[in-house]
């Protein structure tokens, strides 16, 4: 019983994570389209014709579709018939030392993903282009929304809430680091996959040990506000203020990282997850997932056309 429910689970997540891929794809193509008919040769590369404000809500829109239909499927066809993490309030005091320490580790590892970007681009990697912000300040709050607000509820219920709660049968360190996996494969940006990984790691190991997602959400959130704050500053300061900036935060969440774990160390809290155990001569959860084809085939389409991109 066991078998079949993390074999049913992991076609489940693989089939979300198709649909999530395509529906991208799909909504894409639906608004350049539309934008090519208001105006010939536009399209979200190019959208000539229409107001900034008028594209940056299109691009709202279309990421709260592309959520919320793989997060209803899963809902609708989870073996536990809901949002196996729930949302329930947790102690103020998680969000002390795990906000802290994500901005610590979104620190590093971006400075790791640069490296790795500079290493790709030197034999002969295309990495995907920087984003522009738009001018108006209308349309800047839209974008802020639809890259920082709309993915963290969004993409933390579907890959937190739903995804990694339906693998559980499996084991929370391997629900954890499978549904990181398919997380960090829809990037399709393969110098940020280390980082990006390991950061989602972390935002499941959080959703586990609390039992909520709200943690996950408010990490994500603050992950992705640093990011966009810094593409602000590299849009309107000088490259002598940006580096000043960068350096400012750097210090500030390091220095804010390291006190956080001091205060976990002082306080011997047990961040300690509930391992998962086989019974002897059962299947091991790696095995019976590596046997589902939807779940491989995802991960190899995912895997195959980040890379086929970037070369």
């Amino acid at each position: 019983m066991k078998k079949n429910r993390l074999y049913y689970s992991a076609s489940l997540a693989g089939l979300a994570t198709i649909l999530y891929y395509t529906l991208a794809i799909f909504l894409r193509a639906i608004i350049s389209a539309i934008l090519h008919i208001n105006l010939p040769g536009a399209g979200l590369s190019n959208p000539a014709g229409v107001s900034e404000v008028l594209i940056a809500t299109l691009n709202a829109v279309c990421k709260i579709i592309n959520l919320a239909i793989p997060i209803y499927v899963v809902l609708k066809f989870s073996p536990s018939h809901g949002l196996p993490f729930s949302l329930k309030k947790i102690n103020r005091k998680y969000y002390l030392y795990f906000l802290p320490l994500v901005l610590f580790a979104a620190t590093i590892t971006s400075a790791f993903s640069g490296v790795l970007k500079s290493s790709l681009e030197k034999i002969g990697a295309t990495s995907p282009e920087a984003m522009n912000l738009p001018d108006s300040h209308f349309a800047i709050l839209i974008t802020f929304i639809s890259i920082c607000v709309i993915p963290a509820i969004g993409e933390e219920i579907l890959f937190r809430g739903a995804i990694q709660g339906i693998l559980r049968s499996g084991g929370q360190w391997f629900s954890i680091i499978t549904s990181s996996l398919l997380f960090t494969l829809l990037h399709s940006d393969l110098s940020q996959f280390p980082s990006i990984f390991l950061l989602s790691v972390f935002l499941g190991y959080a959703a586990a040990y609390t039992g909520s997602i709200r943690i996950s959400i408010a990490m994500h959130f603050a992950n992705n506000s640093l990011s966009f704050l810094l593409l602000l500053c590299r849009e309107y300061m000088d490259a002598t203020s940006v580096l000043g900036f960068s350096v400012l935060l750097f210090t500030v969440y390091i220095s804010c990282g390291i006190t956080a774990l001091a205060y976990i160390y002082k306080n011997k809290y047990n961040l300690k997850l509930h391992r998962h155990y086989h019974k002897k001569g059962s299947v091991p959860s790696i095995v019976i997932v590596s046997k589902v084809p939807v779940f491989v085939g995802a991960v190899l389409l995912l895997l195959t056309l980040t890379i086929t991109g970037y070369f």
